[in-house]
């Protein structure tokens, strides 16, 4: 499970910010097509939060979210086994200068920390089915393990999310709540000032399959890297770009499918 560093940056600061990613995004962008852009972001010192506090809610399937967040348990769940959980960010700058992230997440049940979880899972009995099926000795060793796990899909998740951000022609519908600061001063409100929605955009680049076939290749991520550009006199001086990653191939069959509305209420 990669683990990117947070850029030291000055984020963006004010109210809470959700994000919503939909089911065919999930489809529709490989793993590695999200892990090699975000790289290459890191290596440029791109790579970093849009916002100091953010959440994430995404709507998919028990079976696509576990694949996507590398955690092999994917052939437990069926194929239509939905799940609509969210995270919280929270990125802070340390007297060091380093930027680093508080997290808490949302299975149906409200907001809860890494500790919360923790108990949880110790009440349940969860440590114990996680020594007999990935055959851990002690309960230290599988409560380190569960850990882990919490972490790596959480890092997974917004490393999806930047991943998304970064891409050419991802379609981002942004709603403001204009009443928002007259209601925001009530705890018990789930209304954000800004809902952003994460959807496949206009597709116009195309790609070609090798040969000599004329077929082109299936609707998918062109990932993004990083290239060297010339420049100065003569061209002698070389310095690193990032390309952006961009969705190509797809006819508008596909392209409607992917513009599905995912309605998440705000409040």
């Amino acid at each position: 499970m990669p683990h990117y560093r947070l850029m030291e940056i000055d984020m963006i600061e004010h109210d809470r910010h959700l994000f919503i990613i939909g089911h065919n995004v999930f489809k529709s962008i490989d793993v590695e097509s999200i892990e090699q852009t975000t790289r290459a972001m890191t290596e440029l010192g791109i790579y970093h939060p849009p916002f100091k506090k953010i959440d994430i809610r995404i709507s998919t399937t028990y079976k696509y979210l576990f694949k996507w967040c590398d955690l092999n348990m994917e052939e437990n769940f069926n194929e239509d086994q939905n799940v609509s959980w969210a995270w919280r960010y929270d990125f802070t700058r340390q007297e060091d200068g380093k930027t680093v992230a508080t997290f808490e997440i949302d299975q149906g049940f409200g907001f809860k920390n890494e500790e919360y979880l923790f108990q949880v899972a110790y009440k349940t009995g969860l440590f114990e089915k996680i020594m007999k099926e990935e055959n851990i000795a002690t309960k230290e060793a599988a409560a380190k393990y569960f850990v882990e796990d919490t972490r790596g899909m959480t890092n997974r998740i917004l490393e999806l999310l930047i991943g998304l951000l970064a891409i050419k022609n991802i379609e981002k519908n942004t709603v403001e709540h204009k009443k928002f600061d007259k209601v925001s001063t009530n705890k018990n409100s789930q209304i954000y000032k800004y809902v952003t929605t994460l959807k496949i955009g206009q597709i116009t680049e195309t790609c070609r399959s090798n040969g000599s076939s004329s077929s082109t290749v299936r609707p998918h991520m062109r990932r993004g890297h990083i290239r060297l550009q010339h420049y100065g006199e003569g061209n002698k001086k070389t310095k690193k770009i990032f390309i952006q990653p961009v969705f190509v191939n797809a006819d508008e069959g596909w392209i409607a499918d992917q513009r599905k509305a995912y309605v998440v209420k705000a409040a």
